[in-house]
């Protein structure tokens, strides 16, 4: 049976469209093949429920479809909208005859800084290009190996849509770097065009972007790194265990996935990992989504799920000091597939922040251990985890830590265990009900009159929330990763359910208005 559902908060307009013809997104198969379910998000500025010409479709909103395929297994796929605000799902991911549902409901992504930029110089790379071509738009090379060398401080490299197989390793070839975020080198699949890179077929590789010692200020920008079960997908390393380690190496809008061993594994310090997929890598509980050995990483905005370990693990693996990291604003979901592992783990390091995070279905929510000192876990919404919501050990040298202003409900009992004797909760949701807009659709966002609404205590390091709304909104924070507000920068929540049939499209189209001022996270 098919059904729709919509929870609409005042001022937000919300359309889902069933019969209507769209154009077909790129990823989806070609006519006659699979079908599959698409749509459009678009800023519905006038608020008629109608996309008119003047408005835009809306880049980087989360799209989810899951559902139980027809052998019982479930499955969870996520995407984003490009840059005209469609989004698709093939239907070969779905499968005929699995019960699906779509859910356009949830915040976009949103990155701390733009991705426009203004090179020095700009080359091109094409699936029909030659490497003795100069490397323009119009003559681009073939191969990503050709262009790369060529790349100086201040330079772009674009790569136009198609498979690459191949890998960027400054242990085999020669890789540039930049001279800082206003002057960087930077490799990107073009605007709008999906670009897979995906290991050799004849010359094995461990890595597909394997960066060692003195590169810095690098940008991979819009690259789907498929690993087919190779170790990594990307990794930042010392070349000798003597040389410092890379920095200030920036992934946005990447989507990291099927790596043998974590998807990617970070040594030394600047690092940041904005608005990434990170998923379905590992084969072990010591495997994870982000394994963090180094200090003052971003990680923002990022969907990190179907990991065989933790979503995010920080320890000090190799000597490095996995502390001043932020993480903020990602949805950790769904980890843990070896049968254990965290959303979060902190381990060994110290004052590390972690703030407005969605974490749901993992083996526990988010764990203290092993010395993590004077973390700060603030205004995270931690449900439906198998473990506590958070867990703090009692070994003597985790200590001082602070845990203010988080919803942790609905995990396995208790949703906050402190062991520590030196470590502060308070102000956090651990018993009632928060009365969330749609949890089995997996939407936090707090309905009006929760017990969450106000409930919080003013924290200088956290300005926004999720979705880049100020805090307060009210006479005080809310408690959990969302502020309440009415006319949110929220696309309200709506589903549509069925069964999926192979060569059928279902559209699905979703507008909606922004009412209240958004900001980036405050550093």
């Amino acid at each position: 049976m098919v059904f729709l559902q919509h929870i609409v908060p005042k001022s937000i307009c919300v359309l889902v469209v069933l019969a209507s013809v769209l154009p077909q997104p790129a990823l989806l198969a070609a006519a006659g093949d699979s079908g599959g379910v698409s749509g459009v998000v678009f800023l519905d500025n006038n608020g008629n429920g109608i996309r008119d010409r003047d408005e835009p479709g809306f880049a980087s909103v989360v799209v989810t479809l899951f559902g139980t395929k027809s052998d019982a297994r479930s499955f969870y796929l996520t995407t984003c909208t490009n840059s005209e605000g469609k989004y698709a799902f093939a239907g070969t991911l779905i499968g005929h005859g699995s019960n699906f549902t779509v859910s356009t409901g949830g915040a976009p992504l949103a990155a701390a800084l733009p991705t426009t930029y203004r090179p020095l110089r700009t080359f091109y790379t094409a699936t029909d290009g030659h490497d003795k071509n100069p490397g323009t738009r119009e003559r681009p090379f073939r191969t990503i190996g050709r262009a790369v060398p060529m790349l100086q401080a201040g330079d772009l490299l674009y790569i136009r849509k198609g498979e690459y197989r191949e890998y960027i390793s400054s242990e085999k070839t020669s890789l540039g770097a930049g001279t800082g975020w206003d002057c960087p080198m930077v490799v990107a699949g073009m605007p709008g065009e999906i670009v897979v890179i995906r290991p050799p077929d004849r010359e094995g590789s461990d890595l597909l972007i394997n960066l060692m010692s003195k590169q810095q200020y690098l940008i991979f920008d819009n690259l789907v790194l498929d690993a087919e079960d190779v170790t990594l997908p990307f990794k930042s390393q010392s070349r000798d265990g003597k040389e410092p380690p890379p920095n200030h190496i920036r992934l946005i809008n990447c989507e990291l996935k099927n790596a043998k061993g974590s998807a990617a594994f970070l040594l030394g310090e600047d690092h940041q990992f904005i608005n990434c997929r990170i998923h379905n890598s590992g084969h072990s509980n010591k495997d994870h989504g982000l394994y963090v050995s180094g200090g003052r990483n971003l990680i923002q905005g990022c969907d990190i799920y179907h990991n065989s370990g933790c979503g995010i693990h920080l320890y000090n693996g190799s000597g490095e000091t996995a502390s001043n990291n932020v993480i903020r604003g990602n949805r950790i979901h769904n980890n843990g597939l070896a049968g254990g592992g965290y959303g979060i783990g902190l381990h060994t390091g110290r004052k590390n922040l972690v703030y407005d995070n969605v974490i749901w279905g993992n083996p526990f929510g988010i764990v203290v251990a092993n010395g993590g000192s004077e973390e700060m876990i603030f205004n995270n919404t931690i449900h439906g985890n198998r473990g506590p919501g958070i867990a703090i050990a009692a070994d003597d040298e985790t200590r001082a830590n602070l845990v203010r202003n988080n919803i942790t409900v609905g995990n396995r009992d208790p949703n906050l265990l402190n062991q520590s004797k030196t470590t502060v909760c308070d102000h956090n949701l651990v018993a009632s009900n928060p009365h969330f807009r749609d949890p089995k659709g997996n939407d936090f966002h707090l309905q009006p009159g929760s017990v969450a609404i106000d409930a919080g205590v003013a924290i200088l390091e956290v300005r926004s929330d999720h979705d880049g709304i100020l805090r307060p909104q009210g006479k005080s924070y809310d408690l959990g990763a969302y502020e309440y507000c009415d006319d949110s920068f929220v696309p309200a929540t709506s589903t549509y359910s069925d069964v999926f049939l192979s060569g059928r499209t279902y559209p699905v189209n979703i507008g909606f208005m922004t009412k209240v001022k958004k900001t980036p996270y405050h550093e």
